[in-house]
């Protein structure tokens, strides 16, 4: 059976919202798999108004790499994130969800 991204990561409190990480191929390389991938790819809500979300930009655009990106908002600021890591390796997206995740979880918000 195939490893899926969020097999490992438990969101606690947090309601995922949107889920499409069944896109994500773990054991392929991005470049492999553009044609199913899309911006929209994760978004979960947590109490105190926070929202963890991922996402995949410039795959439809010739001039730049496409990459992943995991941010962290609070309030619907998105122009603000408490946390912005992004990546252009999938095997690296577990642990930087996870990352993200025990942001959300340990710290405490102004």
């Amino acid at each position: 059976m195939m490893r899926k991204l969020l097999d490992t990561l438990d969101f606690g409190p947090g309601i995922i919202v949107f889920d499409e990480t069944h896109l994500i191929q773990m054991d392929e390389l991005l470049e492999a798999q553009l044609g199913n991938l899309k911006e929209d790819l994760l978004q979960v809500t947590f109490p105190d108004n926070m929202i963890l979300d991922l996402g995949c930009y410039g795959i439809y655009n010739n001039d730049q790499s496409p990459e992943f990106m995991v941010v962290v908002i609070k309030a619907h600021d998105w122009s603000a994130p408490k946390f912005l890591v992004r990546t252009r390796k999938i095997n690296q997206l577990e642990a930087i969800l996870q990352l993200a995740l025990d942001y959300v979880l340990h710290n405490r918000y102004e």
